[in-house]
């Protein structure tokens, strides 16, 4: 007889229940598994071994190691899965047998799980409720989840899931076997038992056991995080006096289930969302930290590159009041996410609408935890969500995101600060914008930018002035456009020109890149001398280098010069009425014969093979007498030979 079986009891279900304080399945425990779908075999093996004691011959199973906690409950280190069969039956049979009485009920309610809230609630809601078992149906799951206690989250939980599979299991086996309570439970034959070994009497540490147990599931991030807040919470007494239902401990295995289980597409990626999100808000309440040090900058950068890091430690009471109301925020409104009916630009995938879905893949960028973090101060300033207003928040600060710099930490926190100026304004920002002075100096520019639109917008123009924002050539900065609708005396703006300029964008800068026809094009406004907005050097030449427009963001640059933007202002307004073409056409009609013009300008506006055939890197270098100018294929020519000279 080896050491082992000299120190063990050899017990049963019942006696170990009736003589503990109760049996706690510890958090270090993996889920429980004898109820997966892919452990079917498994399931009923085990199951026929215990049809075959309650029938014939009892069972003797395998060592149950385990120890007892300050609080006298015993905790199964090895052991929890056959532990947990035997519960579910002990309670399908008692139920079967009309023998779940109070003191039934009071010794099942000592069995209780603390990897997962939801999985102890769910064992203490079975142990109360009257549960028909009827051997005329085939599963009793459905009748348990169409309960009025039973949470439709739950589902998402892997051990209630597992127990689930696992009692239809029972059902199935045990519903027409007539076994009586009493046999079950009995001190005489005691038909199933174990042999109980406390991990004192054996010598047996926790450590030995985690390296026992590693063949099984390793505990997720989230699991580990969450036994640790758990404590951190209650050592710091954040949660003293509030009902069981509103702690963080509960919501996360219940409330805030849905909200992962969707956004992390399944259980494999659920635990990960969980945490990233958890980790941003951290994050957002260390950038509004007033203490800017190196260790908060330190802080932040970490969490944005490594959600994982996440600790309690890095909590405060602010951040852990911040996360709760988010994550109720949010599961509130689960099915009726607020979406954009606006262009977000690269500020989101094209495929992904969804802040809280970019927030919880881990990967979001500073510009879209900013704007998480204002659609969340929006979410927390008002209960029912007003489309047209919360557009309008949505709007002003999508603006000042993609006109400002937000790669590091300082300009992050600086774009937190700016939102936290602006939220008081959120539930009607343009009001709020015209009336207020904003401290934040982050996006001062676009600030204004913003404050101006305000004072002039209203229900009459509010449309044109957010279809100019949204085109592809302004992207939420219509400054420009603004310029190019001024009346005479500053009488206001001619939105109805700004319609038809709005027309215009969207025909001819709806891309990235600018046509050779509208260069030519734009060579046949003013002094036609546009291209000097843009100057630089070749050496290969010994020339000025100008540019004819690259693509878009050299648009932008040119409607930003005082000094040329004049050229893109007069080629927008004749577009209103005239395509490129006829612009073309009807300049080189004019001007035939012009001997004021150089000859290199006309041949350029004349024939579009030139620019197509020989100047794709769309620059052109010019002698100050400006009698040719010489095309370049690239950017930096090697010598003159190499770019085609237009006399």
């Amino acid at each position: 007889m080896n050491n082992a079986t000299q120190i063990s009891k050899q017990l049963s279900f019942w006696q170990l229940i009736k003589s503990s304080e109760k049996i706690e399945i510890p958090i270090i425990q993996r889920d429980y598994a004898q109820g997966r779908p892919d452990k079917n075999k498994i399931r009923n093996k085990f199951l026929d071994a215990l049809g075959r004691a309650l029938v014939t011959a009892p069972v003797e199973l395998d060592f149950v190691y385990g120890s007892n906690s300050k609080g006298n409950a015993f905790q199964p280190l090895d052991g929890q899965q056959r532990l947990t069969t035997l519960f579910l039956l002990h309670w399908y049979i008692a139920s079967k047998e009309n023998s779940l009485d109070s003191t039934v009920r009071k010794e099942l309610t000592k069995f209780t799980y603390t990897i997962r809230t939801s999985s102890n609630d769910f064992c203490r809601k079975i142990v109360a409720a009257d549960i028909p078992i009827d051997p005329a149906t085939n599963t009793i799951s459905g009748i348990i989840k169409d309960a009025a206690w039973f949470y439709s989250s739950w589902e998402h939980d892997p051990t209630i899931k597992a127990m689930l599979i696992m009692l239809d299991a029972i059902h199935k086996k045990f519903k027409v076997l007539p076994i009586k309570w009493e046999y079950l439970t009995g001190e005489d034959v005691r038909p199933i038992t174990f042999h109980h070994i406390p991990l004192a009497d054996f010598g047996l540490s926790d450590d030995l056991y985690i390296k026992m147990n590693a063949r099984g599931k390793q505990l997720s991030s989230f699991e580990n995080f969450k036994a640790d807040i758990i404590k951190h919470i209650d050592k710091n007494s954040w949660e003293d006096g509030k009902p069981p239902i509103e702690t963080l401990s509960h919501k996360a295995d219940t409330a805030w289930t849905d909200l992962f289980w969707d956004n992390g597409k399944g259980e494999k990626t659920f635990d990960n969302a969980f945490i990233n999100v958890i980790s941003n808000s951290v994050l957002c309440s260390w950038a509004n930290r007033p203490d800017k040090t190196k260790d908060r900058d330190k802080k932040i950068q970490n969490l944005f590159n490594n959600p994982g890091d996440v600790s309690p430690e890095d909590f405060d009471i602010n951040a852990y009041e911040n996360l709760c109301r988010d994550l109720d925020i949010y599961s509130a409104i689960l099915d009726e996410q607020p979406n954009f009916s606006f262009p977000l630009w690269t500020l989101l995938p094209k495929t992904e609408n969804n802040l809280f879905s970019i927030i919880a893949s881990g990967k979001a960028t500073y510009p879209q935890r900013v704007l998480f973090y204002a659609q969340t101060s929006y979410l927390s300033k008002v209960k029912d969500i007003d489309s047209r207003l919360f557009g309008h928040w949505m709007r002003v600060v999508r603006n000042i995101i993609y006109n400002s710099t937000i790669d590091s930490v300082q300009s992050f926190t600086g774009a937190i600060n700016l939102i936290n100026d602006l939220s008081p304004g959120s539930k009607n920002i343009y009001p709020f914008l015209s009336g207020s002075s904003i401290q934040s100096n982050f996006g001062s520019a676009q600030v204004k930018h913003e404050t101006d639109k305000a004072s002039i917008i209203n229900p009459s123009n509010m449309d044109v002035i957010f279809e100019a924002e949204d085109t592809n050539f302004c992207r939420g900065k219509i400054e420009f456009i603004l310029y190019c609708v001024q009346k005479k005396n500053d009488e206001g703006y001619d939105f109805m020109k700004m319609a038809n300029i709005n027309k215009v964008l969207k025909t001819y800068f709806n891309g990235n890149e600018v046509s050779n026809e509208f260069r030519r094009a734009m060579l046949t406004i003013g002094n036609m001398e546009f291209y000097k907005f843009w100057w630089s050097w070749t050496s290969a030449i010994r020339l000025n280098k100008h540019s004819l427009i690259k693509d878009i963001a050299d648009l932008r640059i040119l409607a930003a010069n005082t000094d040329y933007r004049d050229y893109l202002k007069k080629m927008i307004i004749k577009l209103i009425s005239t395509a490129p073409s006829t612009i073309i056409d009807e300049f080189l009609t004019k001007n035939e014969g012009n001997e004021d013009i150089p000859n290199w300008k006309i041949r350029l506006i004349a024939k579009p093979k030139l620019l197509d055939d020989h100047c794709r890197s769309h620059c052109i270098a010019v002698p100050d007498t400006n009698k040719y100018c010489y095309l370049l294929r690239v950017e930096r020519p090697r010598d003159a030979e190499s770019c085609k000279k237009i006399s």
